[in-house]
């Protein structure tokens, strides 16, 4: 059997194996999900904050074009000579604009979108881009500015007309003097939320007054473009989704703006958020996002950027099952499938042949020999023809038929009735005296002393009886008088003295009839139950321990006479010689 049990504790070991597989498997596959998508989130997050700083560098180096120029320089100094009610315009103001803006052109992708010239106190002296016309009016007092007079590098973001720019600021120098700053602004649009994307490569949003105003979704994998490669095979699974512009605002009310970090340093940590999508039908969406805010002005306009991953959706154990199933499929991998199918039903096959010999057969040979045994072909079970704990459990059957044929053995062969059933049983106190021969427990039997003399006689002597010459006789002791019963009339008390010698003609019938008649009376009159008291059982069971009195003491008759022993009929047997 051991075979069997072995299989059944593998069968269980595995099926508990893929129990626990199934169930826990696609829950550590959802949490393994989550925690990489928090893992490259944070990683994003460090290479925002290193490419937001190399942005600003580019962008303060972009403005040394300006400072270095010729006529910027010559212009700018001609307009610090105005006295401070004088407006710096005319020919000399439309020729420095001329130089800005083919300077500004020559940029590239680094042009600014708004350009400000200013002269040691602050004043505008000539602004291209947005209302390039503006002149006059003074920029002093913005910390970017006050700092680039002083001969400082600066960077900053602004909110002009609720429209965010980055800002860069260079002091201009002329004739070993400073002459004041050119202020580079450049508009936080799409321009910079795809390099953020495209630097991270996640989606990234900007937001100004907690509105999310641009967002650019990461770059498509390159493997797109070359379908022959197993990568491009890849490439054209389902395409993750993205939160749309309201899943973002929704997540920036609810958890950036609420988080104690963003609050107290500028800069959120990893928060999971959920959302619609783009694609409602797709159900639920959840993605990770880490916000930081902009420096400077718009650090007070709640103005910043943030970068989103999107978590891959979750598993469920439907899918988890069917997963390599369809995907065997799709790679044509279709023999695989049918070599594990094989292998499942060989094992189950052994299985079910080690069950039967070692369990089935048994137990199917086991029955046959006790349905012979019970037909009366067979008296016991032959143990020598099983194995194992059919051979024991043969053997105890055995055991069990034996114990009860002894039991039925002492049944039938148990003594008559005795006379204690009855008469009573023996009485377990002391004896006032022992009889001069033995007398069977069934009768009980005392030497009591002899009944009271009648009025005007003497007291006779009670008789001993004989007994042989190498035993000494008992002294009598004389009994305490009985109780007499309330309520009834006193009964005779004592033993008889020497019974007088039976007549020849005495009939043995009559006698054993006296005697019951005599019994039955007294135990009436003791108030004793005479249940199944009858003449017939009475005379076989004073015939029996007569003949066994008269074996052993060789006696030549023996009588019998009632008395009342504590309040009960009791039987005196007396041999005679």
């Amino acid at each position: 059997m051991f075979a069997s049990k072995f299989w059944n504790f593998l069968l269980v070991l595995v099926i508990a194996a893929l129990a626990v597989i199934i169930l826990l498997v696609p829950i550590s596959v959802n949490e393994s999900r989550l925690e990489n998508t928090r893992s490259i989130l944070q990683k994003d997050r460090v290479q925002l904050e290193a490419v937001l700083k190399m942005e600003a560098r580019a962008r303060i180096d972009t403005t040394i074009v300006f400072a270095v120029n010729e006529d910027v320089r010559k212009y700018l100094a001609m307009a610090n000579r105005f006295k401070k009610d004088e407006k710096f315009t005319g020919e000399e103001q439309d020729a420095l604009l001329a130089s800005l803006r083919k300077v500004n052109e020559k940029l590239g992708p680094m042009s600014a979108d708004i350009l400000f010239v200013v002269d040691r106190k602050g004043k505008v002296v000539a602004q291209i881009g947005e209302n390039e016309r503006s002149s006059g009016y003074s920029l002093h007092g913005f910390p970017l500015v006050d700092s680039a007079i002083r001969g400082y590098l600066r960077d900053d973001t602004w909110i002009r007309d609720g429209k965010p720019y980055r800002m860069a600021a260079r002091p201009i120098i002329h004739q070993g003097t400073y002459q004041g700053a050119v202020v580079h602004g450049k508009r936080m649009a799409k321009d910079l939320a795809t390099l953020l994307s495209l630097a991270t490569k996640a989606q990234a949003a900007i937001f100004v007054d907690s509105l999310v105003t641009e967002s650019v979704l990461p770059p498509e994998s390159p493997a797109a473009a070359r379908p022959d490669d197993k990568a491009a095979e890849e490439a054209t699974e389902e395409k993750p989704a993205y939160p749309s512009d309201n899943d973002l605002n929704r997540c920036l009310g609810d958890m950036v703006f609420k988080d104690k970090a963003f609050l107290t340093k500028g800069r959120s940590g990893l928060l999971l958020c959920e959302g619609g999508g783009d694609v409602p039908e797709s159900g639920k969406l959840r993605f990770y996002v880490t916000a930081i805010k902009f420096v400077g002005e718009a650090r007070h306009g709640q103005a910043g950027v943030v970068i989103v991953r999107t978590v891959p959706p979750g598993i469920s154990l439907r899918e988890f099952v069917l997963a390599p199933e369809r995907k065997a499929e799709l790679a044509g991998e279709k023999a695989t499938l049918a070599i594990i199918g094989a292998a499942a039903l060989l094992l189950s096959v052994l299985g079910f042949l080690i069950v039967f010999f070692e369990g089935d057969r048994p137990k199917s040979k086991f029955l046959r020999e006790v349905e012979n045994m019970a037909s009366r072909e067979g008296e016991r079970l032959n143990i020598y023809v099983f194995r194992g704990k059919y051979r024991k459990i043969a053997d105890a059957v055995n055991r069990a038929i034996d114990g009860a044929v002894e039991v039925l053995v002492s049944k039938a062969t148990a003594d008559a009735p005795s006379v204690s059933k009855i008469l009573g049983t023996k009485d377990s106190k002391p004896r006032l005296s022992k009889p001069q021969f033995e007398i069977p427990e069934q009768i009980s039997v005392d030497d009591v002393a002899a009944p009271p003399p009648m009025a005007g006689s003497k007291p006779s002597q009670p008789s001993v009886p004989s007994v042989p010459d190498d035993e000494a006789p008992v002294e009598a002791v004389k009994p305490p008088p009985p109780k007499a019963a309330v309520g009834r009339p006193p009964l005779p008390m004592g033993a008889p003295g020497k019974p007088p010698p039976p007549k020849a003609s005495e009939d043995p019938e009559a006698r054993y009839k006296a005697i019951y008649k005599d019994f039955f009376d007294l135990k009436t009159a003791c108030g004793e139950s005479t249940d199944g008291l009858t003449f017939e059982r009475f005379r076989a069971t004073l015939k029996k321990q007569e003949d066994a009195i008269m074996e052993r003491t060789k006696c030549s008759r023996v009588d019998f006479r009632v008395y009342v022993k504590e309040g009960k009929a009791a039987l005196k047997a007396t041999p005679v010689k």
